[in-house]
């Protein structure tokens, strides 16, 4: 169940997301697990996917084979080639005119006999060059032959940041790559146990730095630091295993166990979305930002897409706790629900583990109609009228089915309801409370349309 905003039980684990799409593999018709994702220069996504290399160009999709149906680990769009790597195998698919790609391995250029063992992780350029990577080796391809680096130690994903690149170690830190050499970065040898899953720029040459199971970290003026952020502790729980930054304040955490984390440079609020909350799987494979901003994560079941910066809303039920949705309203930073098993609240903060519906007592059953009223929420129920103030709730009126509730023209003192058995009318003085029935109407109505203070439309 979806519930689509603008802006159940007893705690249930809740909160709204921006616009996320699924593509699962019945849609796509290739493997489940999706372990790299690049995007080429005319906007069409590729993905390293275990039945292939899996093209999407928005409309269509199509899987392109390896020989022996080898699994695609890494993929790489540079110009007109998408570079790609597998066990002991790497090359790239290029379109001949307007036929379709083909493949070119560059596997044969390759001198090291120990690379048939080596699984292809990783694919980054540097200047123009291509740099293939494993755990335990790295092969640069210069567009005419293949060199094997020497490497400093076991190695995780190089990253470009800038005019530099740095490549993490398991061991020895992060090392700077000068030409084809390796410099190392002395300080990081304070993280050096720590497996090291991302950098990203942060600013004034601040890096942040992921871990694995470590958390984040800030590196600044030659110092490492745990970036002091109140989700660090989770991220260390549910093991980030990429990190990107969209746009100049969001922070991307893909985890292994948890699904995604959002963190908001600027204002501290942070997004979280896991399979409770519409991600079809928690483990999250693949990051990549596209060049409209749309978030792309490849996961160990399927495909997701992310839109930060939807001027909608989504709340995900998947476990139906809340019933059918009816209705809902607004206070403040307060979100109110009817449905047709209650009331429920929400109440917005930056705080995950504050983030929940709760059930209002008192209010079960059908809820039809949530009006905000001067900060007050007049809520329409089966069994009567409810007042939802901060300081609790109080029945005004007794007329089952209070299905729809307008505020009466020229009369803010004055409300029209819609019932089970006409119309009703609701005054305030100090507090809301029934005043009578309308006489000649004992039908029942679902809604009302005020066309001025004394004439309205009435649909039964």
């Amino acid at each position: 169940m979806l519930i689509l905003t603008t802006c159940c039980c007893e705690n249930m684990s809740a909160q709204e997301i921006p616009y996320l799409a699924n593509y699962s593999k019945n849609t796509y018709n290739a493997a489940q697990q999706n372990w790299a994702i690049s995007q080429d220069k005319d906007g069409n996504m590729y993905f390293a996917n275990t039945g292939g290399l899996l093209r999407y160009d928005g409309v269509r999709w199509k899987l392109y084979h390896l020989k022996e149906d080898k699994i695609i680990r890494s993929v790489l769009a540079v110009d007109n080639r998408v570079y790609i790597g597998a066990y002991g195998e790497f090359g790239y698919w290029q379109k001949s005119g307007n036929t379709e790609m083909e493949y070119h391995s560059l596997s044969s250029l390759v001198k090291d006999k120990k690379f048939a063992n080596e699984e292809i992780w990783h694919i980054v350029r540097k200047d123009n060059q291509i740099l293939f990577q494993s755990f335990g080796a790295m092969y640069k391809y210069d567009g005419k032959t293949i060199v094997q680096l020497k490497i400093p130690s076991t190695i995780m994903f190089a990253v470009n940041i800038g005019n530099e690149t740095y490549l993490p170690t398991i061991g020895k830190g992060i090392y700077h790559m000068v030409g084809d050499t390796f410099v190392p970065m002395v300080q990081t040898l304070a993280i050096k146990q720590s497996i090291i899953t991302g950098i990203v720029p942060l600013i004034d040459n601040t890096l942040l730095i992921a871990t694995n199971e470590d958390g984040a970290f800030i590196y600044a003026d030659n110092k490492i630091k745990p970036f002091d952020i109140p989700i660090n502790a989770l991220l260390k729980k549910h093991q980030i295993n990429k990190v990107a930054k969209a746009g100049p304040h969001t922070l991307l955490f893909a985890t292994i166990s948890d699904g995604l984390y959002t963190y908001d440079l600027k204002s501290g609020q942070t997004i979280h979305i896991n399979k409770n909350k519409g991600l079809q799987n928690n483990t999250v494979l693949a990051l990549h930002i596209d060049t409209a901003q749309g978030i792309w994560l490849g996961l160990d079941k399927g495909i997701s897409y992310l839109d930060l910066n939807s001027e909608f809303n989504y709340f995900f039920d998947n476990q139906e706790n809340l019933g059918t949705i009816y209705t809902m309203a607004k206070i403040g930073n307060t979100k109110y629900i009817g449905t047709n098993q209650g009331l429920y609240s929400y109440t917005e903060g930056n705080n995950l583990r504050q983030r929940y519906f709760k059930h209002i007592p008192g209010i079960s059953g059908q809820v039809w109609d949530l009006i905000n009223v001067d900060n007050e929420v007049i809520c329409g129920h089966n069994t009567g009228t409810h007042l939802i103030t901060s300081n609790g709730t109080k029945k005004i009126s007794s007329i089952n089915g209070g299905w729809h509730t307008i505020k009466i023209p020229e009369h803010d003192n004055m409300l029209l309801q819609a019932t089970y058995t006409g119309l009703i009318l609701l005054s305030k003085d100090k507090e809301w409370k029934f005043l009578h029935k309308i006489d000649g109407l004992s039908e029942a109505i679902e809604r009302i349309i005020a066309v001025d203070a004394h004439n309205y439309w009435v649909c039964g």
